[in-house]
């Protein structure tokens, strides 16, 4: 557990014992210079490979976030209430449901199926949920919004611009749409997503119409069958569950920095009452003379919040569960 520059000391810990234990990492910060740099600058994955990195953010500045985020690392806009949060991660991992590994082999299979096929078979479940309008709607203000940008990057410069056509979408504007509505299809590069919009763009004019738009989910769609006979069953399995998941359960606060992030999995990995329930009922259930049922867990604590301190005070007494704190009084 880390606040504000504590992330320091908690990840060179962290490094040291990657791959001996599990550290779950969970940060609270207001520096959005900081969390920045941590993330574009650490390889998080690396040293958290089978482990949860809970980055709680409270600044007011948007984060400029790395297109591809670790699989287990998850970024809220919100404060944590610290007894779901540290109840969802330690009742996710002892019960063995939701750990972190779930994610990074869902991501390995993905991963494995070229990204056309991966966008194809992605777009044939989306077209199920969402309305093609709401796609369209969204990559056509993607695009006005990329064009404004430039355009006052170029007012600035001197250099003369050219008015963006109404309607239409660029490829930053099918990028965008791909990475909201299609987050299940893991990690692609600007060249992938070039080589789909060249396809669209039927008269390489640089936009794409809602004509152009429309042929390519019917070309998607057409096509269904095909793509479930070349990919594997546990990919689809995932492209269903994890698309059924973003339609029902959207966490509120998560940020959705990378394009699998779209879909969180299952809600109680966030913590809520029914963790509570499964930790107390640990509790209740040791009959057996002082044995801690949570004994091999325990809390390191590097910042200097008095609160937190607190938190993880009561948190640690009510679960058994020891505590350290690295003070910063030296």
């Amino acid at each position: 557990m880390a606040t504000g520059v504590g992330i320091t000391p908690t990840l060179s810990l962290v490094l040291n014992y990657a791959g001996k234990k599990r550290i779950n990492v969970v940060w609270i910060c207001r520096d959005p210079g900081l969390v920045e740099y941590i993330l574009h600058k650490v390889d998080v994955a690396a040293i958290t490979r089978n482990s949860f990195v809970f980055i709680f953010y409270t600044g007011t500045r948007e984060l400029a976030l790395p297109k591809h985020l670790p699989a287990n690392t998850f970024i809220f806009k919100s404060r944590p209430d610290l007894e779901n949060t540290l109840s969802g991660i330690v009742s996710a991992i002892h019960s063995g449901e939701g750990l972190p590994e779930t994610f990074y082999e869902r991501q390995k299979k993905i991963a494995e199926v070229p990204f056309q096929k991966r966008m194809m078979i992605a777009m044939s479940r989306v077209t199920q949920i969402y309305d093609a309008d709401e796609m369209f709607g969204h990559a056509v203000k993607e695009t006005e919004r990329a064009a404004e940008k430039m355009k006052a990057a170029d007012l600035e410069s001197g250099i003369p611009n050219n008015e963006c056509p109404e309607d239409q979408v660029s490829l930053v504007g099918l990028d965008a749409m791909i990475s909201k509505f299609l987050g299940v299809i893991g990690e692609y590069s600007r060249s992938d997503i070039e080589d789909v919009f060249k396809g669209i763009d039927r008269d390489a004019s640089g936009y794409i119409d809602r004509s152009d738009f429309d042929a390519f989910l019917k070309m998607v769609t057409s096509t269904e069958s095909t793509m479930c006979r070349k990919s594997s069953k546990d990919v689809m399995l995932y492209f269903d569950a994890a698309l059924a998941n973003n339609s029902a359960h959207q966490t509120p606060g998560l940020l959705k920095g990378s394009s699998h992030h779209a879909s969180v999995g299952q809600n109680s990995l966030f913590g809520d009452s029914s963790t509570i329930e499964y930790m107390n009922k640990l509790m209740s259930d040791n009959d057996d003379g002082g044995r801690r049922p949570l004994e091999d867990w325990s809390i390191f604590y590097c910042g200097g919040s008095r609160a937190i301190h607190k938190k993880l005070q009561d948190f640690s007494k009510r679960y058994a569960i020891d505590l350290a704190v690295e003070k910063f009084d030296w």
